[in-house]
This record gives structure tokens, C-alpha cells and sequence, in this order.
């Protein structure tokens, strides 16, 4: 699985307005195809993260100190992956924890979605 601990960016009134990544193991950057993400910010690097709903779900976390678990599908210009989801608090700001949901459990748009997905990476990966 790969696991992040997020700590909460604040503005000046103390409201959330993005999370800086503290810790990110291996399995996590290389799931996310990002390498050095630690002590940045998700919304620069991973800006998907904010139309998924995850940026939502981790505020939530911190400011009501709720767990969160759901499954969520995540794009952006480079990525698209499906897992499930955990987010505990943790000081302020949360642990979150991701496992990669297998292409057989999606339905079948979401299997051509993901299929096609691939094949543009790919090609993308083999011409010069």
C-alpha cells in the first residue's frame, strides 16, 4: 500500500487551503509516478487531488478528526488510477494510506476507460 502523512496548510485565518506532503514511502511515489515529493504541496504537484474530492475528504478529517475510507477514481493530465482511500488524523493534518483497486473490479467503462488509458501511455513512452 502506499502510505503519505499530509500536514495542513493554513492561510492567514487558519483555514485549510492545501496539505504538504511529510512523509511519502516508496510504493506511494512510485504509484503516483512523481518522485521527491516530500515537503511539497499536493495541489502544485498532484492537482487532481482537488476535483477527486481527496483534498475535501482530508480537510474533513482534520478539522472533525473523523476517519475517511471510500473508493476513489483520481485523474489528471498524467494519471488515472483507482484504489481505496483511508485518511486518519494526525496532528494537524492526517495519514492517508492507498491500495490500488485491481482492473477487474471496475465496471466495465471504467476497465476501457483504464485500458485506454494504458495504451495512450505506452505510446506516448515509445515515440521519440
Amino acid at each position: 500500500s502506499g502510505a503519505l502523512i499530509l500536514d495542513a496548510v493554513r492561510n492567514n485565518t487558519e483555514r485549510i487551503t492545501d496539505f504538504k506532503v511529510r512523509l511519502i514511502n516508496q510504493k506511494a511515489e512510485s504509484w503516483l509516478s512523481r518522485a521527491g515529493l516530500k515537503g511539497k504541496n499536493l495541489k502544485i504537484e498532484v492537482p487532481g487531488y482537488i476535483n477527486s474530492g481527496l483534498f475535501t475528504h482530508f480537510t474533513e478529517v482534520v478539522e472533525q478528526g473523523t476517519p475517511w475510507e471510500d473508493k476513489v477514481e483520481y485523474k489528471d493530465e498524467e494519471l488515472e488510477l483507482h484504489a481505496t482511500v483511508k485518511a486518519v488524523k494526525l496532528d494537524d493534518g492526517c495519514f492517508v494510506t492507498f491500495a490500488e483497486i485491481p482492473v477487474r473490479e471496475l465496471n466495465p467503462e471504467q476497465q476501457k476507460q483504464t485500458a485506454d488509458w494504458y495504451n495512450a501511455l505506452l505510446i506516448r513512452r515509445t515515440v521519440p
